[in-house]
């Protein structure tokens, strides 16, 4: 029995596996079977300890020990195994005991509900935090908001956690002033510090940028801002802007000539130029930007923003971000030799001939994600995508390929004649699929290729069974019908040049995959584990590709009708 259980431990991967269906309960329950369960499941149980019980268990990669197991003798017994500490309350944190010497990440406030601020009295969290001592192994600390004049609570930051690599805070009217003066935070910040995040609060509603930048202080900051020491921080996250001081912003921005990362929101901006021209001018090694989800930018500041950097590498823009033509243009101009990431979620604004521009003129592309249809005949049009060599992740949805050989949808109901078939034959059609299959198949060191639809519902809304269709495509309920067939007949051998492939993604598309493409994938592309709806939700399942699986497929080839994204 215990060799039994010794093996099955013994493997982190199994370990790992099973740990992810338990509850803190049955952790609890484990750790009182036997000694050896106890010294298994003992530090998965207090490794997160979250008094916050907004939070659901879910929301964590850990799992969480909530107050109803929380004791103080517990607590001082156990403390070496604490690594991550929540509270709503920083009054709690004396709870901690001098024992917590791994502790490496302590969150005070709830996060996951950014208008529900906590705010405390600047002498609660001070108290606290000398109680709690100097803890060197600390390297992530949130704070979601104090009151009143917050120099003193940051100097304490500073003192109580030497090696502190991110800091989240959440700051008031004017208190961001108090970072950047002279002899504040920036100025005495840890050496180690690498990523800061602000999320901005008011308590009013006709809060006036004026307040801040006529004052004093503010004045007496812009005097001394040639004297002021610089920090390595490389990246900076701005959440909830909308009454943030733009001024004061700025003179943060040139304290950061490291900063490598900025993810912004973009209602803290009056003047998108100055800012452009700040970030240009004293970040310059800026080279990822991430914008927030839920924000309408506008074109200019998207512009100006694209062509603040000598040279982006990453750009991730949800869905509510559309970039025009235009902006696209100011990318492809400042970062067509370096950009290597590029996601976005949106299904407008961009057409199919900036996504060929972006596979043919970005040379170092890594990572191309987009939810956008794309028509194939432009897709195989010359010159040659200049990203073969680099492209590891695809995600792409390809249509407007004639496909008369489909008759019915996937609810087996009568498909229009037009667009689907167009008249073309399925010679015409395979004569298509072949050039596109050549032209992925040069993508060598591509890990992840995706050309499955995202079915979610900002692309079709509530109605289960709408349809959708334009120049380039039909599909219904999210369903490819002018896709790839994905058969040895419609050329899918001239990809064989997909070694390094990993992942495939099917999703909702109207493939025709046999038992002789599953070998052929299998002998070609030695490195598949997973691909995704090779029996699309709907269709009749291939008893013989089924028994294939089942009796003569590769065992660590996964196959999934479920919606997963690169």
């Amino acid at each position: 029995m215990n060799k039994t259980i010794f093996n099955v431990f013994g493997i982190p991967e199994l370990h790992e596996q099973i740990c992810h269906h338990l509850t803190p309960h049955d952790f609890a329950a484990c750790v009182q079977v036997n000694k050896t369960f106890c010294g298994l499941f003992l530090p998965l149980l207090w490794h997160t300890v979250n008094l916050v019980p907004s939070i659901e268990h879910a929301s964590t990669d850990h799992f969480i020990l909530t107050s109803e197991f929380l004791g103080r003798t517990a607590t001082a017994r156990n403390g070496h195994l604490i690594r991550s500490f929540t509270t709503e309350d920083p009054s709690l944190i004396v709870a901690l005991p001098e024992t917590c010497t791994n502790l490496y990440r302590l969150c005070i406030g709830d996060r996951v509900q950014l208008d529900r601020s906590v705010s405390v009295r600047p002498s609660v969290t001070l108290e606290a935090m000398a109680a709690m001592g100097r803890n060197p192994g600390v390297t992530r600390f949130r704070m979601d908001t104090i009151d009143g004049d917050i120099t003193e609570f940051m100097n304490t930051v500073v003192r109580s956690f030497p090696i502190l690599e991110s800091l989240t805070i959440g700051l008031k009217d004017g208190q961001l002033a108090h970072l950047v003066k002279p002899g504040g935070f920036l100025d005495n910040c840890q050496t180690t510090l690498r990523k800061l995040t602000l999320t901005f609060y008011t308590d009013r509603s006709d809060f006036d940028d004026d307040d801040v930048e006529t004052s004093d202080e503010f004045i007496s900051l812009t005097a001394c801002q040639q004297s002021l020491s610089t920090t390595c921080i490389k990246t900076l996250k701005l959440e909830s802007c909308r009454t943030l001081n733009s001024s004061s912003l700025f003179e943060l921005v040139k304290r950061l000539p490291c900063l490598e990362t900025l993810r912004l929101d973009n209602q803290t901006f009056d003047t998108p130029l100055l800012l452009a021209e700040t970030l240009a001018r004293s970040c310059p090694q800026l080279v990822h930007l991430d914008f927030f989800e839920s924000s309408c930018y506008d074109d200019r500041l998207i512009a100006l923003l694209l062509g603040a950097s000598a040279g982006w590498k990453t750009i991730r823009a949800p869905y509510s971000v559309r970039i025009s033509p235009e902006c696209f243009k100011v990318l492809l101009d400042h970062s067509a030799s370096t950009l290597e990431n590029f996601v976005y979620e949106s299904d407008y604004t961009l057409c199919e001939t900036e996504v060929h521009q972006l596979l043919t003129r970005f040379e170092n592309l890594q990572t191309c994600a987009l939810d956008l249809w794309c028509d194939a005949a432009l897709m195989i049009q010359p010159p040659t995508w200049a990203c073969a060599k680099s492209l590891v992740s695809l995600r792409i949805v390809i249509n407007g390929i004639p496909r008369p050989d489909i008759k019915e949808n996937h609810n087996k109901r009568p498909l229009g004649e037009e667009p689907l078939h167009r008249g073309d034959s399925m010679e015409k059609s395979r004569k298509l699929q072949r050039s596109l299959y050549a032209r992925l198949g040069t993508l060598t060191q591509l890990e992840c290729l995706t050309l499955g639809t995202d079915f979610s519902e900002h692309h079709w809304g509530d109605n289960r069974e709408g349809g959708y269709s334009n120049d380039i495509g039909v599909a219904v309920n999210g369903y490819q019908y002018e896709c790839l067939e994905f058969t040895l007949e419609s050329g899918l051998g001239e990809m064989g040049g997909l070694k390094n492939l990993i992942k495939l993604d099917l999703t909702r598309m109207s493939t025709r995959i046999r038992v002789i493409e599953l070998e052929w994938m299998i002998k070609n592309w030695p490195r598949l584990e997973t691909i995704i709806d090779l029996f699309p939700q709907g269709d009749t399942r291939d008893p013989e590709v089924e028994a294939w699986l089942k009796d003569n497929g590769r065992v660590d080839l996964h196959v999934s009708s479920t919606d997963h994204r690169c």
